[in-house]
């Protein structure tokens, strides 16, 4: 009899791991129903498996159907095999039914268990930024940041908070940097525009080759200080702006994708004068070094930004192609990864 019952529980392990094979199958063929179904036979066959439960939650979700979501998953809050994702989407089907407050709560919860999760931080920026909370918003997106400094979205989301706040070199640096961590989704190229618009509102430069920049105020002309005065440690925005103001105008009369990979091929090379290196740095300008070092420099700046100027991107890239062969090999090798905290 004992035998009898094994062979009957292996039985329906081994048909369940097919029915969610399938599910998965049908999900990717953008057939989000049947995926439901399969997967909810193979949580049936084996309903001690979280993942197949859990999984039956998420098709519910994306399906919009949210109260199901809710009822799938809620018993679930206490599993040991729970993740933060399974905190996300059960947040934000509660969220997804106008219970506000108990997504707030879900999300307390996962990250009672998950302390350093990018995603439950973003999720509670993301709350907050929908209910016009704009600095608790970029509070927990920092946060997530800190604590997870290799999930990418928080650093989306600050970025544009920065940017609509006008703390442009804020936006320059976290929206860089998450292009780098998150090449991938629809997100990345929004991003690449919205960095090489920033650039072309924030730097004038007038007929007679006269530059004005704006970093620090839209309003104002950016003051500017001297590389002997960075040991005074100046917000972002001016040391920024200085050294733009300080490095070579020469060729540069308007912002474009060559333009601007030179304009920042020399503030780079200013960055790394000790006179500012020693008590200023930034990672993702750290990171431009390695690139710089490895001949990389100008094909990643159009890559960076070729979304702006597709058609320009294109044209030197067809000039190009061993340059952007290389790029793309050694890119791939040498991504921008940060050390868990």
């Amino acid at each position: 009899m004992r035998a009898q019952l094994d062979s009957l529980i292996l039985s329906n392990g081994f048909l369940a791991l097919s029915k969610a094979e399938e599910s998965r199958m049908a999900l990717d063929e953008d057939k989000p129903q049947l995926s439901l179904r399969l997967m909810q036979e193979a949580a049936q066959l084996e309903p001690s498996n979280f993942i197949y439960t859990f999984e039956v939650g998420q098709l519910q979700y994306i399906l919009k159907n949210y109260t199901q979501s809710v009822a799938t998953l809620q018993p679930l809050i206490n599993h040991p095999d729970a993740t933060p994702q399974f905190f996300q989407i059960l947040g934000n089907a509660y969220y997804m039914t106008k219970n506000k407050m108990a997504a707030k709560e879900i999300f307390e919860v996962g990250l009672s268990h998950f302390p350093k999760s990018g995603v439950l931080y973003l999720e509670k920026g993301n709350l907050a930024s929908i209910e016009g909370e704009t600095g608790q918003a970029l509070f927990n997106y920092l946060k997530g940041i800190e604590l997870d400094p290799n999930y990418a979205l928080n650093y989306y989301k600050a970025a544009i908070i920065y940017f609509d706040q006008a703390e442009v070199v804020n936006g320059l640096v976290l929206g860089e940097t998450f292009m780098n961590l998150d090449k991938t989704s629809p997100f990345h190229e929004l991003m690449g525009i919205k960095l090489f618009e920033q650039y072309q509102k924030c730097i004038q430069i007038s007929p007679s080759a006269q530059w004005i920049t704006h970093f620090c105020n839209p309003l104002f002309e950016d003051d500017a200080i001297q590389l002997d005065e960075f040991g005074m440690h100046p917000p972002r925005c001016i040391a920024y702006s200085s050294m733009i103001k300080n490095i070579s105008h020469d060729s540069i009369t308007e912002i474009n994708l060559n333009t601007l990979g030179i304009l920042r091929h020399r503030i780079l090379d200013l960055y790394l004068n000790p006179k500012i290196y020693n008590f200023w740095q930034e990672d993702i300008l750290d990171y431009q070094k390695i690139i710089l070092d490895s001949q990389h420099f100008d094909a990643y700046n159009h890559w960076l930004f070729r979304a702006a100027l597709p058609e320009q991107f294109n044209t030197w890239r067809m000039n190009n192609p061993q340059q952007w062969t290389a790029f793309c090999e050694w890119y791939n090798r040498f991504q921008l990864e940060f050390p868990e905290p």
